[in-house]
């Protein structure tokens, strides 16, 4: 039975590969982003103890891993990955030669009607558990929905498990909840229309 190991992108992107002698001398191509970099820049979070490191129980991804409150399931015409959110602020915006300050960074090819830096989603982790909020990080951004629902500039919503962001060129995130206590965000509503969220200014 062929063992596999699983390993992170920089980008977000998870891949399983074939566990196979000298990996680690190995360059791997990113699905997502289609970069080329040495199995070293990978994080291991999942597989065989011994590759990239240490055993899996004791990976900075690992105990990334276990700190996940939420991902996001992007889906970008056949390209599927997933996208852990962390505690604070996450940019979100389309990859380009200068993406930084981007932390999910979408390759669109020759399409860029997703912005640099599109959207934030904010987790606040307070008493009854984390809160995940939406918000367009400037006004000139195309349109982009929340359960087929148009986002406006200043707009402060509120995900709850399953919520959709629907990102121009056909570019779709899938909100899930991996939080097992619940969450403040449990049958939360929309922020009222106008609601400035200071913070992103």
């Amino acid at each position: 039975m062929e063992q596999l190991i699983q390993i992170k992108h920089r980008c977000g992107a998870l891949l399983a590969l074939k566990l196979v002698p000298g990996i680690e001398k190995k360059n791997i191509t990113c699905p997502v982003c289609h970069k080329t970099e040495p199995f070293s820049e990978y994080k291991v979070c999942g597989g065989a103890a011994g590759v990239g490191g240490p055993d899996k129980e004791e990976t900075d991804m690992d105990e990334n891993t276990e700190l996940a409150l939420a991902h996001l399931d992007v889906i970008n015409g056949a390209m599927r990955s997933r996208y852990d959110l962390k505690e604070g602020r996450n940019v979100i915006g389309r990859m380009s030669s200068s993406s930084a300050g981007v932390d999910l960074a979408i390759d669109t090819g020759s399409n860029k009607h997703i912005s640099r830096k599109h959207l934030i989603i904010d987790v606040v982790v307070n008493a009854n558990g984390p809160v995940f909020k939406v918000s367009l990080s400037k006004k000139e951004v195309n349109n982009t929905y929340v359960n087929n629902e148009l986002m406006l500039y200043g707009d402060c919503i509120y995900l709850k498990p399953g919520s959709c962001i629907q990102l121009p060129d056909g570019v779709k995130l899938q909100f899930v909840l991996d939080y097992k206590g619940g969450g403040a965000n449990k049958g939360s509503n929309n922020a009222p229309r106008g609601t400035e969220y200071s913070e992103y200014n």
